[in-house]
């Protein structure tokens, strides 16, 4: 006998799998929902990562050389591109306590700061780099969706 579906199940697989692909399963909607966007540090090899979202990352593989004397091994880094494809590397832009003056107008600081970050803390969008996977640790928060929206503007801006 053919499984039927009611189209409330069906309209809410296919916005699903619009905005993860099609690793969304038809049987294991809630599941696999929760595994793509899980903040759990063992799916982050499955997970869709999005623009604003901040993550500690490794310093090494945001470029960052000082020694660890001068720090921790892990700085806050911003996710400066949607990365839905699982094992693809996540572009990120790391964070420094204060913005460097050559750059200055390319550097984004949040007016709305995620619990775990400083006032002073900025991200320095012309040293984004794609990071593996295995260099992300712990999730720090998002920024706002206003920011969001001025971030991709500055991102795009940068580009040209």
């Amino acid at each position: 006998m053919k499984r039927i579906r009611s189209n409330r199940v069906a309209e809410r697989l296919r916005r699903l799998r619009e905005r993860f692909g099609e690793d969304v399963r038809e049987h294991q909607v809630d599941h696999d929902h929760d595994n793509i966007t899980s903040t759990k540090r063992d799916l982050i090899s499955v997970r869709t990562f999005y623009l604003g979202e901040i993550w500690w990352a490794e310093r090494y593989a945001l470029g960052n050389q000082r020694s660890h004397r001068e720090g921790g091994s892990h700085i806050p880094a911003l996710v400066t591109r949607r990365e839905a494809q699982a094992s693809a590397p996540i572009e990120m832009a790391p964070s420094a306590q204060r913005a460097p003056a050559d750059i200055d107008e390319l550097c984004f600081c949040t007016r709305e700061l995620p619990e775990g970050l400083r006032e002073e803390t900025w991200f320095l969008l012309p040293y984004r780099r794609p990071v593996a996977r295995h260099a992300i640790g712990a999730p720090m928060g998002s920024i706002s969706a206003a920011e969001k929206q001025w971030l991709a503007q500055m991102i795009l801006k940068f580009e040209r």
